[in-house]
């Protein structure tokens, strides 16, 4: 046996962060072999692999290693601006012949950040134009989105509103979850999303309470926890992950963005996913495997099989 093959009484924990803490960055071909590899399957279902803060395609590319080492087998990348769009054609001529063995899948829409930037005059063109790409997609393509409500911005709320129901409608007409993005809009986002018909979809990076939580678990959605689960300060985030039922929980890293607190203020990149499953472990009194299966299981049945 490797001496990496755990046995069942060692931490999961311990077996999650060997890789990273011994310093191994190898191709796939050459992967430590562990036990652990049989069990854990994480699916990162928020990253920003295009943002520029990754830097280059052989810098994204050892992201993409050290994130399988970590046993992410699967993120999904969503579209923050029209302009993703395009670009995420080269991700998929870029990846899809490498060895990395994490499956990258895409979500098509606008950000609320986005939102300034759009000349309402070209709604219709623009929304058409997304419409045809969603039906026309590619096997890669699983989500709407990112895009929401952020009431913190100088973006019109009703500018941001009308963005979004478009969005909505389109989701909806071909059958794709929404990535939703909410700060400071629960009520308005849960209203739109139910009369407009919206799909089963996530609230992602939630950072609300389990009162909030509760009323997306009510109306279908799914929740999904990133960093903040390791912020030891983070009150309400913590209560609602304590709470949200197996059922609903999806796990991200959002990455570049919210580094798990013990990593910062290093960027954050998929691999650390681990400590995410980490702190919904030990809120939840469970073992970070019944995080890994139970998160995997929830983000195939939102998003569909991973090839």
């Amino acid at each position: 046996m490797s001496k990496y093959a755990f046995n069942s009484a060692e931490s999961c924990h311990k077996r999650l962060f060997l890789p990273l803490q011994m310093g191994y960055v190898l191709d796939a071909p050459h992967r430590v072999k562990c036990a652990y590899d049989a069990v854990v399957r994480l699916f990162d279902t928020h990253l920003h692999l295009q943002d520029p803060r990754f830097g280059t395609s052989a810098i994204r590319s050892d992201t993409l290693r050290r994130a399988r080492f970590a046993n992410v087998e699967a993120a999904l990348i969503p579209a923050v601006n029209p302009q993703d769009w395009d670009a995420f054609n080269i991700h998929f001529s870029e990846y899809d012949k490498k060895d990395l063995r994490v499956h990258l899948l895409f979500g098509l829409g606008v950000h609320p950040y986005g939102v300034a930037n759009l000349n309402p005059s070209e709604d219709e063109r623009l929304f058409q134009d997304l419409e045809d790409r969603l039906r026309a997609r590619p096997a890669e393509v699983r989500a709407v989105g990112e895009c929401g409500l952020d009431y913190t911005l100088d973006t019109d709320r009703e500018r941001q509103k009308s963005v979004l129901i478009s969005q909505i409608q389109l989701a909806a007409a071909v059958q794709l979850p929404l990535i939703l993005h909410c700060v400071r809009a629960h009520d308005d986002l849960l209203d739109l999303l139910a009369r407009h018909h919206a799909p089963p979809s996530v609230v992602h990076g939630f950072s609300g309470s389990a009162e909030t939580a509760a009323r997306w678990v009510r109306a279908g959605h799914m929740i999904g926890f990133g960093a903040m689960v390791t912020h030891p300060r983070a009150r309400r985030v913590l209560g609602a992950a304590r709470e949200v039922p197996d059922a609903h929980l999806l796990i991200e890293t959002d990455a570049p963005d919210q580094t798990p607190y013990s990593r910062r203020p290093a960027l954050n990149e998929p691999a650390f996913l681990t400590d995410v499953v980490a702190g919904l472990a030990s809120l939840r009194r469970c073992s970070e495997e019944d995080i890994a299966r139970t998160s995997w299981h929830n983000a195939i049945k939102l998003f569909g099989p991973v090839q």
